[in-house]
């Protein structure tokens, strides 16, 4: 059997939302020190601004019940890059999405190279037509650039890696399309090692009216 391991680089999302209780967000949602109180780094000290125990907040990455997501971004300056090595780790391929594409032959951008899977928005709308449920909610987000995907394919002695049969899955979540998945022949491959480095994260009170929100368990991660 041949080895061959699969790689992506490059700029991508983490983002999370959970729920938090009613007086917590009334508590929070004025104050200007909420990134301080959720970082996993800080000893915060929730007495000294008044916050009762019911009130207080836990590592911003806790907050991911409702919402789980993480992608490799497409459509930004930093193409993606793919690595395709072997099992010695000589690079076989080396390219850009945008490189891929163009080998495809295809005059629309990523046509026919990912799917689009879904779609997901927060802040862009209303309280009345967030496609969360009822509930008052903590999202977060950060951006991180690095190897965001690792896998293994094995393959008869006699096979040469394909990248034909290479295909994405990709989700628009707030406006940037993501990579979440990745296909060799027809088979989901999962991610073995991703190494980023994380910008600090974004911080917000959601609060949705919409009771016949859609979202209870949203998860589409690509590591």
């Amino acid at each position: 059997m041949a080895l061959f391991t699969i790689e992506l680089h490059g700029n991508g999302i983490h983002a999370g939302i959970g729920k938090i209780s009613k007086s917590a967000f009334q508590f929070w949602k004025d104050r200007d020190d909420l990134v301080e109180a959720t970082d996993p780094n800080s000893e915060f000290d929730f007495k000294s601004v008044g916050a009762t125990k019911s009130n207080n907040l836990s590592a911003f990455w806790d907050y991911s019940k409702n919402i789980s997501f993480s992608g490799v971004e497409l459509f930004t300056e930093a193409s993606i890059l793919l690595m395709v090595f072997d099992s010695e780790r000589n690079v076989i391929f080396e390219k850009t999405l945008e490189q891929l594409l163009a080998e495809r032959q295809q005059t629309d951008e990523f046509a026919e190279l990912t799917e689009s899977l879904d779609e997901f928005y927060v802040r862009l709308h209303t309280p009345k037509e967030s496609d969360l449920p009822f509930g008052q909610y903590l999202y977060w987000s950060r951006r991180g650039t690095g190897k965001w995907f690792s896998a293994d394919v094995t393959l008869d002695v006699s096979t040469e890696f394909n990248l034909d049969r290479l295909e994405f899955k990709s989700v628009d979540f707030e406006g940037d399309e993501c990579l979440v998945e990745v296909i060799y022949e027809g088979k989901v491959l999962s991610n073995e090692e991703y190494n980023i480095r994380w910008t600090d994260p974004s911080i917000f009170l959601v609060l949705s009216e919409n009771k016949n929100g859609f979202a209870n368990a949203w998860k589409y991660e690509l590591y």
